[in-house]
């Protein structure tokens, strides 16, 4: 339990990926602070980005800024300021626990960059082949951000396998979580947080936490399938 680390802010880094093609990822977002980008996230709709609450938690709208088009942190992309956010009413800080957040974005202009992702509402079980991307260093424990997004390719795990690899209890790995992950020098951390696990084109994942950073532990997602109405339900009187 020492060993893992639930905060906003845990070693930011996908460890062992690669380069994607220029608009593989049109969905994936980049949320700032301060020009500085600390999560990731999701377009679903053209006024809402998906990210973890961890991110948004304790924070006004007019605090972010959120990159759209771009996969490279210090070039491209169009900024937005979200008009507001909602944060999952049972989420639980201390353990990541209903780690779901909405941004309410003005509208989106979608072209051949930018654009939604999918929800997935099935329920995904173990040993499906997977995607997660986001802008963390290469390498642990350097604090150093990849310029530009980085890709990994993942396998999916049932809770009870997760649940034993990491040494924890029930009340950390439930049906709300999905794992995915756990080879040697692969692994996402906190400066993925808040982006997406891909499985045909569906999110079916949001970064949540894990044991830093590519130590052959599984990561851990909030599972999509199971926020799927709260996260459409929200700014609907939009």
């Amino acid at each position: 339990m020492g060993n893992i680390q639930r905060s906003k802010y845990f070693e930011s880094q996908i460890v062992g990926g690669d380069t994607p093609d220029s608009d593989d990822h049109r969905y994936i977002v980049s949320l700032r602070l301060f020009a500085q980008h600390f999560c990731g996230g999701f377009i679903v709709s053209s006024n809402k980005v998906v990210t973890a609450a961890q991110c948004t938690f304790g924070r006004i709208p007019s605090s972010i800024t959120v990159v759209v088009g771009s996969n490279y942190l210090t070039s491209g992309g169009l900024v937005y300021t979200p008009m507001r956010i909602a944060i999952h009413d049972r989420y639980i800080p201390v353990a990541s626990d209903y780690d779901v957040s909405v941004l309410e974005i003005p509208s989106i202009s979608f072209n051949r960059h930018v654009f939604p992702i999918r929800l997935g509402s099935n329920f995904i079980g173990a040993g499906v082949a997977a995607i997660v991307a986001g802008w963390g260093s290469t390498g642990y424990p350097s604090a150093a951000l990849s310029d530009s997004l980085q890709v990994l390719e993942v396998e999916t795990w049932n809770n009870p396998n997760c649940e034993t690899a990491l040494g924890v209890t029930g009340l950390l790995i439930s049906e709300r979580n999905i794992c995915a992950g756990g080879l040697s020098d692969e692994g996402v951390c906190g400066g993925d947080t808040g982006g997406p696990l891909v499985v045909a084109g569906e999110a079916i994942g949001i970064v949540s936490w894990g044991i830093p950073c590519g130590r052959g532990y599984p990561d851990v997602y909030a599972r999509v399938s199971f926020y799927r109405d709260w996260i459409l339900n929200q700014f609907e009187d939009s």
